[in-house]
């Protein structure tokens, strides 16, 4: 069953925009973190 796209934000009670600095930390976390987990 495919339902139709609206929005991201439709789904939560909050959905704050973010600044692009914040946006640029939390990838450079979650990269950290991913390196962190591979094998080697």
């Amino acid at each position: 069953m495919n339902l139709p796209f609206h929005a991201v934000g439709l789904w939560y009670d909050e959905f704050p925009q973010i600044t692009d600095d914040e946006v640029c930390a939390l990838l450079e976390q979650a990269w950290r973190e991913h390196q962190e987990d591979l094998p080697g």
